[in-house]
């Protein structure tokens, strides 16, 4: 016997908003924890690059993806009307691009990997899920930056990434080392441990401080 389920369709609650004294939207999390797919999605609203149903209370994940999908091939056509001579190697680049954004889609509503550097708030190792913020005109920016002041932590994660922050703290020690070697190891592991169960919200003063000094007027 054959049993079918019908999958639940993503809805998300839409508010109308007034933004630099112009009607627009803001669309609502529904479910908590992390959804790059509506930050994306406001950013653009707010930026009046996209637009909805100025009546609709409630709007689909397939209505989003399908508006970004839409503006990502707009933005394509601009660029590619921009330029005077067709360049093959540009084009197919951006012809990647673009599948490389809609293959992320479907990772929208749960999360990207973004492997954030902690030496400042736009700083990332670069990825797929990066380019496609790239590709929309976003700049992509965090706050769990270290305060260059804190030299004994800034020396040790100022130029890694959190990823590499996490081998760093996991791996084995050298059985060639020596004890004071080993000591050393641990207390540097154990000024990263103490910072990170400090930080857990990956938000720092010294970040917003930056984001305040890098952010330009009425950068969204």
């Amino acid at each position: 016997k054959v049993y079918y389920f019908r999958v639940p369709i993503m809805e998300y609650r839409i508010q109308l908003i007034y933004f630099n004294r112009k009607k627009t939207h803001r669309i609502l999390q529904n479910v908590g924890g992390p959804c790059p797919l509506l930050g994306l999605c406001n950013a653009l609203l707010l930026q009046n690059e996209i637009r909805v149903n100025l009546d609709i209370k409630l709007i689909k994940f397939t209505d989003l993806t399908h508006c970004l999908r839409d503006h990502l091939h707009k933005l394509f056509e601009v660029n590619l009307a921009s330029k005077d001579n067709g360049d093959e190697a540009q084009m197919a680049n951006a012809i990647q691009n673009i599948e490389d954004c809609v293959s992320l889609f479907p990772k929208l509503e749960e999360g990207l990997d973004i492997n954030i550097k902690f030496s400042d708030v736009d700083q990332f190792e670069f990825t797929s899920a990066v380019a496609m913020f790239d590709s929309y005109n976003i700049r992509l920016m965090h706050g769990w930056v270290v305060d260059p002041q804190n030299t004994a932590l800034a020396d040790l994660i100022r130029d890694k990434s959190y990823n590499e922050v996490v081998d760093f703290l996991t791996a084995e020690n050298d059985q060639k080392a020596s004890d004071e070697d080993i000591a050393k190891l641990e207390n540097e592991r154990n000024i990263i441990r103490q910072f990170l169960a400090e930080y857990q919200q990956q938000l720092t003063a010294y970040g917003i401080l930056r984001m305040h000094e890098v952010m330009n007027e009425n950068e969204i």
